[in-house]
């Protein structure tokens, strides 16, 4: 019988930046290699659009909570209901899990914690939650050897549990531009957006 992981699909089904791509590639590659796992869908959020689950996938479950249910769905354990599995991946820094231990997460990487931004409500929610449920995972990945460091300092975490696994590049989305003058008009464009900020700024 293969073992079951859920991964946290949320990056990639509400906030497609940076880390959802990552994610939905993580996501895709794993499904595309022959292994002895099965996977498991969750997503959470109060709002936003809903997916299909894709034939290859064991279970896709979706909670629409509010972030601020997210104690009492630790507490009850909704997510291991739900979903349950021999582990749980935690793509975007936390998941509010009952059993933390049995969970490996993605640590993107510590700007709520060295660098925080002012009135930014996620960043004091991370400084909140993200702390103790990492000490507790089993493991923690994260994309350079720069957020490891932070990770140890901030975090005191061993760095022998700590996996650094550098970001690949989607060459569907990030290629040479081959319009010399595109590249050209985009870089003034920069430059005198820059500028303006340094203005408002003063």
């Amino acid at each position: 019988m293969k073992k079951t992981i859920t991964l946290d699909a949320t990056p990639f089904i509400f906030n497609f930046g940076g880390v959802g791509r990552a994610t939905q590639t993580l996501f895709e590659t794993m499904l595309g290699c022959d292994s002895e796992f099965e996977f498991n869908l969750y997503a959470r959020c109060l709002k936003g659009k809903s997916i299909d689950c894709p034939s290859d996938v064991k279970r896709m479950r979706r909670l629409r909570l509010p972030k601020k249910a997210e104690p009492l769905i630790a507490r009850l354990g909704l997510i291991e209901r739900l979903v349950s599995a021999d582990l749980y991946h935690a793509t975007d820094h936390y998941l509010p899990l009952n059993k933390p231990e049995k969970s490996v997460v993605t640590i993107h990487d510590l700007l709520f914690m060295v660098r925080p931004e002012a009135g930014w409500g996620i960043h004091d929610h991370q400084r909140k939650v993200v702390p103790p449920f990492a000490k507790q995972c089993r493991q923690i990945i994260t994309c350079s050897e720069y957020t490891k460091k932070d990770i140890v300092n901030e975090l005191h975490v061993s760095p022998e549990l700590i996996h650094v696994i550098p970001w690949g590049i989607d060459r569907d989305t990030f290629k040479p531009v081959r319009d010399q003058q595109q590249l050209i008009d985009y870089q003034t464009k920069e430059l005198a957006m820059s500028s303006l900020m340094v203005f408002n700024l003063r």
